[in-house]
């Protein structure tokens, strides 16, 4: 288009201000800025001289390419709207750092035209090496659109990318960790990224786009007195009990793998546990186990906010209702020491993990049938398990 609307101006422009304030937020409530493993994008990422070039060079590509017409009409666009069947927030993120990865291997521009519940969700992000927003004046109309959702393989698209003519605009939500897993795409389309493991696949490809997520004012309305340093928890629930509790059926199985969770935390000396969850009855369950462990000497936070799923909920919600919907949950687990998966192992949390660049060795899940006692009730999750999560 000719230029963003003024209402979408006007949110990006607070939204800078806040970034803008972030630091003297930080110094008033010891909250942290960013995540305790935010600065190991070359460690993890580009480690080797050969893998900072990789990434330099598509910089340098991206930039050019921004300004050249013949460069844009090949533009990779990955697409997901208010209306599109895209998955949920996890979804959406491991597709996107798919494309960025087939992006480089292809040497296409990568673009991104990204809206939910009302939001333009690149607002919620501030550039780092490449803008991916679509250039002004850059019509879609004329590309050719597909959608690849719980579909496609990586090779197939590397080979449809690579031949095709002209731009075009893609919904996938492929698992990018499973590619990674798999191995035979980065092998065969970009070997430069071989050594980036399927945990950490998603978060390189995220931060070489965007700057750390950092805890905004606004999310201060679901977290405010979180001390800095904190292990995550996060209860993922069924899609039926989204915002609500769990049928009574399962209430018995949601309490012992809280209740295991914290014990978890406890195991690995937490001195304080924020409990992530989009059930209602699971956030009383975690209440409830905290006032057993009060005397022990570990904070339990619970947000009082009640979760929505980001494909099934289709309302238009303000810049504070979405943040306190979903998007604080997110960013406070990318701000994790360590995240403990209390239930299924999430999508949404698993990104927020990945994009918080956390460690594999800090990922654990809870083990043990239901009413069993174990020491430690938890054990490390494997890159195997996160490349196979599904859960959205």
């Amino acid at each position: 288009g000719a230029g963003a609307p003024p209402a979408a101006a006007a949110t990006r422009a607070r939204l800078r201000q806040q970034h803008a304030s972030l630091e003297r937020l930080a110094a008033q409530v010891g909250f942290l800025a960013e995540g305790p493993y935010s600065s190991r994008f070359g460690e993890v990422c580009a480690p080797q001289q050969d893998d900072r070039a990789a990434f330099e060079r598509y910089k340098a590509f991206h930039k050019r390419c921004r300004v050249d017409e013949a460069c844009r009409a090949r533009a990779l666009v990955w697409n997901c709207n208010d209306d599109s069947f895209c998955g949920g927030l996890g979804d959406e993120i491991r597709g996107l750092s798919f494309m960025l990865y087939l992006a480089m291997a292809v040497e296409r521009p990568l673009f991104v035209r990204w809206r939910r519940m009302g939001h333009d969700m690149l607002d919620f992000f501030t550039r780092r090496d490449i803008d991916v927003r679509v250039p002004d004046g850059v019509l879609l109309g004329g590309c050719r659109r597909a959608s690849f959702i719980d579909s496609g393989h990586a090779l197939a698209l590397f080979d449809k990318a690579n031949t095709s003519e002209g731009c075009d605009v893609w919904t996938t939500n492929l698992p990018v960790q499973a590619v990674f897993k798999e191995g035979s795409f980065v092998r065969e389309a970009i070997p430069v990224m071989e050594h980036i493991s399927p945990v950490s696949a998603i978060g390189c490809a995220m931060r070489f786009m965007f700057q750390p997520m950092t805890f905004a004012p606004a999310d201060q309305s679901s977290y405010e007195h979180i001390p800095a340093k904190f292990v995550a928890i996060h209860f993922r629930c069924a899609d039926n009990a989204m915002g609500r509790a769990s049928v009574a059926a399962e209430l018995d199985h949601e309490r012992d793998r809280v209740r295991k969770a914290m014990q978890c935390a406890e195991s690995m000396g937490a001195e304080n546990v924020v409990f992530v969850s989009c059930s209602e009855s699971a956030k009383r369950a975690a209440t409830e186990v905290a006032r057993d462990l009060e005397g022990k000497g570990m904070g339990v936070y619970v947000s009082g906010a009640r979760a929505r799923h980001i494909d099934h909920d289709h309302t238009k919600l303000t810049e504070q209702g979405f943040r306190t919907a979903l998007w604080s949950d997110f960013v406070l687990l990318q701000q994790a020491e360590a995240l403990i998966f209390a239930g299924r192992i999430s999508g949404f949390s698993g990104a927020a993990a990945s994009m918080g660049l956390v460690p594999a060795s800090k990922l654990r899940k809870v083990v043990g049938s239901d009413g069993e006692i174990s020491w430690p009730p938890c054990k490390p999750v494997e890159e195997k398990e996160v490349a196979a999560s599904t859960v959205r």
